[in-house]
């Protein structure tokens, strides 16, 4: 890949973990994974859930939890605290 085009992929799956952390509600200090991020089937929920289908907004709120417990830093105490919002 061209160092432009591992620009834009990075930049694209930064706005992703964005929109899914502001739709989510995710706790300060707290991300979504990129993997996640652009993971065709989140994709889709996501798309459902900016629709309004509830149980595909409940859904992608489990994978990002589940996605945030698995990636987080067991030394960061400050996103530790934060799972309460989850």
């Amino acid at each position: 890949m061209e160092s432009d085009a591992v620009e834009d992929h990075a930049k694209a799956a930064e706005e992703l973990s964005n929109v899914y952390n502001d739709l989510l509600d995710v706790g300060e200090g707290l991300s979504v994974s990129d993997a996640f991020a652009t993971n065709p089937e989140n994709l889709e929920l996501l798309q459902a859930a900016i629709n309004g289908d509830i149980d595909a907004y409940d859904e992608l709120q489990r994978r990002a939890a589940e996605d945030i417990v698995t990636n987080i830093a067991v030394d960061d105490s400050a996103a530790l605290a934060s799972l309460d919002n989850l």
